[in-house]
This record gives C-alpha cells, sequence and structure tokens, in this order.
C-alpha cells in the first residue's frame, strides 16, 4: 500500500463520522460558572485527547489531563500530563510533559512542551471556533533540539456532538527538517456524559536538508486512526481509545495503538 493510500485512508475513515453536522450550542451568560464548565467540556470532548489542540478557550479557568498507553508500531510506552489556563476571554497557555522514547533503541526520558493559543473566531458569533497556536515539544526531533510548530483549529460543537480540525507546520530546532500534520476528531453524544466517535492523525515530513536523518530515525510518515470515548464522572472526565497506528523510518511498521486517561477542569 502507497504512503498516499495511506493518508487517503485516514482522511476517509477520519471524516466519516463527521456526516451529520452539528448543532450549535454554546453556554448562555447566565449560567452558572460550574454548569457553564461543565456543559462547555461535556460538548468539546476533544480537548481531552493528548496532543489535540482544541479550537475554543472555553468557560474554564483550566484543565488538566494524565494519560499512559503503548503504541506497538514504535515498541514504545506512553505516558504524559498536560494542563491549560485561560488568561483572559481569548488566551490559552499550556505546559506539559511525556515520558516516552523515540523509538525502542532509545532510553525512554522526560520531554517537556509548551503552547500559547489564540481564539480568534467563536460560534455564537461566526457559526465556527477557530485558534490559533503556536508550540514546541521535545518528545518529537528528540535529537534535534525539539520541534516548533503553528497551528491552525477549527471546531464546531453542538448538542448532537462536534468536530476538532488541526492544521500544522513544524520545523525542528536545527531548521533542516519540516513536516505537516493534521488531525481530525468527531464526536458523538450518546448520553448527557458518553462521547464516542473517531481520532484521526497524519504527519508527514515533506522536506528534510539534514545530512543524519537516517542517523536519527526521523520517521517520513506517521499516521494512526483510533475510535475513542470519553465518559464524565462528576468532575473527571475519563478517556479511552486504540486502534491502528503506523511509522515510516526508512520501512513502514504498523500496529495496535492505545491509551487511556483523565482530566478534570475548573
Amino acid at each position: 500500500m502507497t504512503r498516499a493510500r495511506l493518508a487517503a485512508w485516514v482522511v476517509a475513515a477520519a471524516t466519516a463520522i463527521a456526516a451529520s453536522p452539528a448543532r450549535a450550542q454554546a453556554p448562555s451568560a447566565g449560567e452558572a460558572p460550574s454548569v457553564a464548565t461543565q456543559g462547555v467540556a461535556a460538548a468539546d470532548p476533544a480537548r481531552w485527547l493528548p496532543g489535540v489542540i482544541s479550537a475554543s478557550a472555553a468557560s474554564a479557568l483550566a484543565i488538566g489531563t494524565a494519560w499512559a498507553g503503548y503504541d506497538s508500531a514504535t515498541h514504545t510506552p506512553l505516558t504524559g500530563a498536560a494542563t491549560e489556563v485561560r488568561l483572559g476571554r481569548r488566551v490559552v497557555l499550556g505546559a506539559g510533559a511525556t515520558y516516552a522514547a523515540r523509538d525502542d533503541q532509545e532510553p525512554a526520558a522526560l520531554r517537556p512542551s509548551a503552547l500559547v493559543r489564540v481564539q480568534v473566531l467563536d460560534q455564537p458569533s461566526h457559526g465556527l471556533d477557530l485558534d490559533v497556536a503556536a508550540g514546541y515539544r521535545q518528545d518529537r526531533f528528540s535529537g534535534e533540539d525539539g520541534l516548533f510548530e503553528a497551528t491552525v483549529a477549527l471546531g464546531v460543537r453542538g448538542d448532537a456532538g462536534g468536530v476538532v480540525l488541526n492544521l500544522g507546520y513544524g520545523m525542528d530546532g536545527e531548521g533542516d527538517d519540516q513536516l505537516g500534520e493534521a488531525r481530525l476528531v468527531t464526536f458523538r453524544r450518546l448520553a448527557s456524559a458518553l462521547h464516542v466517535g473517531l481520532d484521526g492523525h497524519i504527519q508527514w515530513l515533506f522536506d528534510s536538508s539534514d545530512p543524519n536523518r537516517d542517523l536519527h530515525s526521523t520517521p517520513t510518515l506517521a499516521l494512526s486512526v483510533m475510535p475513542v470515548m470519553t465518559y464524565g464522572a462528576g468532575p473527571v472526565t475519563l478517556l479511552v481509545e486504540a486502534g491502528w497506528s503506523g511509522v515510516d523510518r526508512g520501512g513502514f511498521r504498523n500496529g495496535l495503538l492505545a491509551l487511556a486517561g483523565a482530566g478534570t477542569a475548573f
């Protein structure tokens, strides 16, 4: 199977659930803060997924998440935690850390990340949410001074569920590797606190002048498609997702990717 076909399969699978549009609903100004916070968290469960950039600043002052899992395509465990704090109505600062290895030939290490995002459009006024974000993370290109990435996040949410799309461009710290990234998350609400959906992700290296690319085991393609479920249990939201992942580092490997986590909003 060619890379182009793999990428098309990821996009097609991730968009299948998005065929039915979500009806817009935002917390009213008169709601109590706790009710509004819980409502927005329930309407946008994608914010609990590791690595997803939400398209809305939302009403919560802060959120925190932690997760653990395993990727059999790279034979590595995945463990991490992240938090975001809202400043004013539209600015959000984020920080996190993952304890992971690049592959089974590298020892695991603690790798930090940082993010700032600004909400440009909001759904009640413009029909959709739109955020722009800039971030740095060391869990990618770990041997090349990390990854600097700019991302645009778009989202629509409502009673029936929601859709979040992330489109990103990144460059390693050495400036000789450039990548593109897309992630599409769709959710449907089955009950007041239960959402199910699909998480599709693709990352591709579209330009590299790094003479040591093979030595660094830089992937030219990474993708995944995973069914996902979130469940709100009081102040805590539980997350489970498991599916298929693949990575190309001079040869394509694929396997099962599974993780579970929990988060809360304040």
